[in-house]
């Protein structure tokens, strides 16, 4: 990025956070006033971070452990409060994907009006944590929530200059984790195996797996080829077990920041898809 287009974005930066703190106080009266469950927030992140060296006591807590340690400091506000900050914070996470990507005001509306970013509000659910790691090109933080976005590590490995440094930062920080939390990934495992049971969200999965296996495979081919973030994102999604529709919105705001108006149209999609789904329910 040149001096010039680092001054545009920083630019285009500063003015996004700003619009999202005017429309705070708007944001908290809304989700106030007409209380949105959040369950993701409610019954599992919040209560995690306010336990983070034992996340799995939490029994429908399906991430990596240090994902608790990052929701830590917003568990220590009263709920009301940390509810409209995750809020803000995933709203102000998801813009500044966009305009890293090059999104202008019509990526910004695409995404932020589309059924993943909206469900992802209606939930309180993570996406801001790989998100981030997107933006910082931090893997660990991608890793807090793989489904969203497992395989840009692939594409960030094929980058990179320094390989060996980037493959010992990961694999230390994964020991060392192992010290910390023990053998979280048997735990991580079992509570999988409790919310799969408990937890029967039909309308709301939409994983192709094991099917898109084969689709993965092709487009995470040409990913690699072509060094695509967005083609590494959408094989993820392929390949995943459990997908939810907020999953989707950091590969929404790439995809919007490239394309605006087939964002739009997939967005547009997705809004039938969910509404055929609730008629057939209903």
């Amino acid at each position: 990025m040149n001096p010039k287009d680092k001054r545009v974005f920083m630019g285009a930066e500063y003015n996004f956070l700003l619009s999202v703190l005017l429309v705070a106080p708007l944001i908290g009266w809304i989700f106030t006033t007409f209380h949105f469950p959040m369950f993701d927030f409610t019954q599992v992140f919040y209560v995690v971070g306010k336990v983070p060296m034992q996340p799995y006591s939490v029994k429908y807590f399906q991430n990596p452990p240090w994902v608790a340690i990052l929701l830590s400091p917003i568990s220590v506000f009263p709920y009301e409060f940390a509810r409209i900050l995750v809020i803000l914070i995933n709203f102000a996470v998801t813009g500044l994907l966009v305009i890293k990507y090059g999104g202008e005001r019509v990526a910004l509306l695409v995404t932020l009006t589309s059924y993943p970013f909206l469900f992802l509000l209606a939930t309180g659910s993570v996406e801001w944590i790989p998100m981030l790691g997107i933006l910082l090109g931090n893997p660990i933080l991608v890793l807090g929530k793989p489904q969203s976005a497992l395989l840009i590590l692939l594409i960030w490995w094929k980058r990179a200059k320094q390989r060996v440094v980037l493959a010992l930062f990961t694999g230390v920080f994964l020991m060392v984790s192992l010290f910390v939390w023990g053998l979280w990934p048997i735990e991580m495992i079992h509570n999988i195996q409790i919310a799969s049971h408990d937890i029967q969200d039909h309308m709301n999965q939409i994983s192709v797996w094991p099917f898109g296996i084969p689709l993965a495979m092709i487009v995470l081919y040409y990913a690699w080829r072509r060094e695509d973030e967005l083609l590494a994102i959408i094989a993820t999604w392929l390949m995943m077990p459990h997908l939810i529709y907020h999953s989707l919105t950091a590969g929404m705001a790439i995809l919007a920041a490239r394309a605006p108006y087939i964002a739009l149209s997939i967005s547009i999609f997705i809004y039938a898809l969910v509404l055929i789904r609730w008629y057939v329910v209903m």
